[in-house]
């Protein structure tokens, strides 16, 4: 006896069956969804790099100066212009207590 033919009759009994239903139809249809999408991503690459062999050789800076903006444009945003420097100025204050504690 396998462990889904106690499985299921076991989740239904103590779920509902329309949750159970959604349950596996939400597992299987999601892992079907990833192999078919990352298999897909894979054939629409090969795909790409084969019939326009320029794409790929700007692809990769291209992809270094998006990188790069957006990581300019996060640390520019609100969180670090407040955080950073609070967190810069309470370890001066604890690298200056420490060398006070020093004879």
């Amino acid at each position: 006896m396998t462990w889904t033919a106690v499985a299921v009759p076991a989740l239904i009994q103590a779920f509902n069956f329309f949750v159970v239903e959604g349950l596996i139809r939400t597992v299987l249809f999601g892992s079907i969804a990833r192999f078919i999408g990352s298999r897909l991503a894979g054939q629409l690459f090969a795909f790409l790099a084969a019939r326009m062999p320029w794409w790929v050789t700007w692809v990769g800076p291209a992809a270094w100066t998006a990188s790069i903006g957006w990581t300019a444009v996060d640390l520019q945003g609100p969180a670090y212009r407040k955080t950073v420097p609070a967190v810069l100025y309470l370890g001066l204050c604890s690298l200056r207590e420490r060398g006070a504690d020093a004879p």
